[in-house]
């Protein structure tokens, strides 16, 4: 993946982003069926507790962390000093992130995403909306981080297909068309009774590819429009607070908005209604993206000049 045309391709962060999700909706799945036991959400607690643990432990004896600017095209020649030669952040670098329009529009996009409830509020709408149980609803999960899974290594050949014919504008419109194909697929897969659980699983497999598609997209393309000593700051606004902001009061709002109009009333507004705003806001990007982009390249070549003639 190269943050210089944003175009994951075949990716290994595609593996990364899809594999986490499902992992995460099998284990989401097998929670759900805890629920005929008593204390049964105690055990699936402490089970992801402990995977994390391990996990932790793993990524800190394998991770190795080859430095900044190591995937960058202009930057990879170089050694690891000459390239963290820029490395020191300052306040001032990372308060001049929010002055770059294209991951300002990214960031309120996030906050946008209504999708995120989805998978936080998938089964109970199930249970509380069409009256299935809480083991019958927690099916769609699993489907659902398939649909994830695939969705990201669509996404990135998506976009990879896309930057070639319009390497200015080509993640743009696939980012943008995923928030609309969400809107309608959650419009059928919540909105209408289906029945059985089969076909519900299927429109929250649908969502779940659509919802895919985006990792494998805004992601580098926060890359492409940000500096490397600055991308870690950037990711930390992006996923630790606004992220975890919209998660939090897409959440809480869902609470008390389904108390006070039902959770089906909710879900069109957020997966329908909101979506459909998110991909008509993101229009925005046609205007920015491409400048943002050029703009880092031209700093990552100057740099490369610099330090050949040094």
């Amino acid at each position: 993946m190269t943050s210089s045309t944003a175009s994951p391709g075949a990716a290994p962060s595609e593996m990364l982003y899809g594999a986490i999700n499902l992992v995460a909706s099998l284990f989401a799945t097998l929670k759900g069926q805890l629920a005929a036991f008593d204390d049964g959400w105690r055990w699936g607690l402490w089970s992801i507790g402990a995977l994390n643990v391990l996990f932790g432990v793993a990524l800190s004896i394998r991770m190795r962390d080859p430095g900044r600017g190591a995937s960058e095209q202009q930057l990879a020649g170089l050694d690891r000093q000459t390239r963290e030669a820029h490395a020191q952040v300052t306040m001032k670098q990372v308060t001049a992130l929010l002055r770059i329009p294209s991951p300002v529009i990214l960031l309120v996009s996030r906050l946008l995403s209504g999708h995120l409830l989805a998978a936080a509020f998938g089964v109970i709408f199930l249970v509380d909306v069409y009256g299935f149980s809480t083991q019958v609803a927690s099916a769609i999960l699993f489907p659902m981080g398939i649909g994830f899974f695939t969705g990201t290594l669509l996404g990135g050949f998506l976009t990879d297909w896309t930057v070639r014919r319009n390497l200015r504008n080509g993640p743009v419109a696939v980012l943008q068309t995923a928030q609309f194909a969400f809107a309608v697929i959650a419009y059928f897969g919540t909105q209408i009774d289906w029945g059985g659980i089969g076909l519900f699983a299927v429109f929250f497999a649908l969502m779940g590819l659509t919802q895919g598609v985006n990792p494998v997209v805004n992601r580098p393309m926060i890359m492409a429009v940000t500096l490397p000593e600055l991308r870690g700051a950037a990711f930390a606004i992006y996923l630790s607070v606004f992220e975890a902001v919209a998660i939090a009061a897409f959440s809480l709002g869902a609470g008390f908005l389904g108390d006070a109009f039902g959770l089906r009333s909710v879900f069109l507004w957020v997966l329908v209604g909101l979506m459909t705003v998110n991909g008509a806001f993101l229009t925005l990007l046609y205007r920015t993206y491409a400048a943002d982009v050029a703009r880092v390249q031209q700093a990552l070549e100057s740099r490369r000049q610099a330090a050949l003639a040094g």
